[in-house]
């Protein structure tokens, strides 16, 4: 049956390969239009947007209550459907009150006329949550190349039409505009061919009530959600704290190694979850115990690692002043720093979606609030005593140790559960 392991194992790295690519050219296309974007909106445009974005983001994390995650691990057809169109639905209550809040307090608040685009942030919260669920239903069904495509053609759209009104001078709403047509041309691509799975003919339809699906699927709702809202929390909050004691400078200098950092993260290893969800999904329903595949994504994610990053550790500083100029050299001092850190993240967040396989969300969540709470503490208590890459070194050398016990973890849920 050996035959029968590697052949699975080929076929779980050629959808990775397939996302990955996807996603490495949807990069690509946005990295080769930016220096165009750059010269057709000012700084302040792009401040604009951010509050736009991160608004959308905030909320779009958890509009669905997560159950898209949820998508992978459901047996029967027609309860994956119903669940995708529970989840659609729950989105547009949200968005819907999300528009009334923004109205409420467009009203109240005087003197920002200017700011009545955020009336179309509830678009951008339904857009991304719809690209969410249905994302997460093609991957039950392995179509991979069509969210990689899906991914190009968002990046594409998004591009040319933030282009096209830079060059009508339209400020940061030309920004907005063609964020907001990036994802209605994602969703679009995602939803013409599964439009027939997802919202079959009513009389093909079988019903679930909502009631089902809060029991069934409360884990995800009640844990995952908050969970998600921390995640996106992480940045704001230690922006924030970094802001009170340290220069602008140093804040810059690491968000700027923090996202080069993450490159290699969003590229490959959130491909990896995505198609190493689906698999052992699939794995547990069939009575497999998921642990050599938890055992083998993690070896090759060490290994396809460490060159990358040990080459960063010994030339960043360097590297980060040929590449973007030397006032960035204290980026590649401060990338040095991070990139133990950020390799254990790699690995770990590869093999993270076990704890949704077997309900473990709960101690998933502690974790992050543990290493969240902690790194918050110690940038408020650095701030008063110590230098901005003491502050660093100790934060990322804590979240190094955190990321290594969950990895840890991570095997010891599929070892407990093998024989499950």
């Amino acid at each position: 049956m050996r035959w029968m392991d590697n052949l699975k194992q080929s076929e779980f790295f050629r959808h990775v390969v397939t996302l990955t690519a996807g996603t490495f050219l949807a990069q690509l296309i946005t990295v080769l239009m930016t220096p165009v974007l750059s010269r057709l909106y000012t700084p302040a445009d792009y401040a604009v947007f951010a509050i736009f974005t991160s608004l959308v983001a905030q909320i779009a994390v958890g509009a669905s209550l997560r159950l898209e995650m949820a998508l992978p691990t459901v047996v029967n057809d027609h309860e994956a459907s119903s669940l995708a169109r529970f989840g659609v639905r729950i989105s547009s209550w949200v968005s819907l009150f999300t528009l009334l809040g923004v109205g409420l307090y467009l009203i109240l608040k005087t003197g920002i006329s200017e700011s009545w685009i955020l009336l179309l942030a509830p678009i951008g919260i339904l857009l991304t949550a719809m690209m969410q669920v249905l994302n997460f239903f093609s991957s039950r069904q392995k179509s991979f190349r069509l969210n990689a495509t899906s991914r190009m053609v968002l990046s594409c759209f998004t591009g040319i039409v933030s282009i096209v009104f830079g060059f009508m001078h339209a400020g940061s709403n030309g920004l907005v505009y063609g964020f907001l047509a990036g994802l209605l041309a994602g969703v679009l691509i995602l939803l013409v061919p599964l439009r027939g799975s997802v919202w079959p003919a009513r009389n093909a339809r079988t019903h679930f009530p909502a009631r089902f699906f809060f029991d069934k699927y409360r884990h995800y709702m009640t844990v995952n959600t908050p969970h998600a809202f921390v995640d996106t929390l992480e940045v704001s909050g230690i922006l924030l704290l970094m802001n009170r004691s340290f220069s602008p400078t140093d804040i810059g200098s690491y968000f700027f190694a923090y996202r080069i950092l993450k490159l290699p993260v969003a590229l490959i290893g959130a491909s990896v979850f995505q198609v190493f969800y689906q698999r052992i999904s699939a794995a547990k329903v069939s009575g497999e115990s998921v642990q050599p595949m938890v055992r083998a994504v993690i070896r090759r994610m060490a290994l396809i690692g460490l060159p990358g990053f040990a080459i960063l550790m010994a030339i960043s500083p360097d590297l980060f002043a040929f590449a973007f100029g030397e006032e960035w050299r204290q980026s590649g001092e401060l990338a040095v720093l991070m990139a133990p850190w950020l390799y254990f993240n790699f690995i770990a967040s590869s093999v993270s979606s076990v704890t949704f396989l077997f309900n473990q969300q709960k101690s998933a969540f502690l974790i992050t609030i543990v290493d969240l709470s902690v790194r918050l503490s110690w940038l408020f208590i650095a701030g008063l005593y110590f230098d901005f890459k003491i502050t660093v070194l100790v934060m990322s050398c804590f979240s190094a140790g955190i990321m290594i016990f969950a990895t840890w973890w991570y095997h010891r849920i599929s070892r407990d559960h093998a024989t499950v």
